[in-house]
């Protein structure tokens, strides 16, 4: 019997409108490269986010080095904290129902994200 299910927060159980695969391609963009969001979501979508930008970046052909992975990752976290500041969140359609059906039958009910508290 299931007696415990995880859900992921950003995208999965919260309508947060795909901010995070709009702001991992504002931060790469910002240093003068013109990736697509088709392209970030494609190569990126459900990676840490510092590899998501390493396979983004990758599409060029080119090595990136480490330094730079981390500076995009960096205003990439930045950009993300002003966002979400400013973002109108929501659930996702039915997401408050499954929780409280899963309870309901005894499941404890878990989200998870891999962002900062912050």
């Amino acid at each position: 019997m299931i007696q415990l299910v995880v859900f992921d927060m950003a995208g999965t159980t919260i309508d947060e409108d795909n901010v995070v695969y709009k702001t991992v391609r504002a931060a790469i963009n910002a240093v003068g490269y013109q990736f697509t969001q088709e392209q970030v979501q494609e190569v990126g979508a459900g990676k840490e986010k510092s590899q998501a930008i390493r396979d983004v970046l990758a599409l060029d052909g080119q090595q990136h080095s480490d330094e730079e992975v981390a500076a995009i990752f960096d205003n990439f976290k930045q950009m993300l904290d002003a966002a979400y500041a400013t973002l109108d969140v929501k659930e996702q359609p039915g997401a408050s129902e499954a929780f409280m059906k899963l309870r309901r039958h005894g499941v404890k009910v878990v989200l998870n994200t891999g962002y900062d508290r912050v």
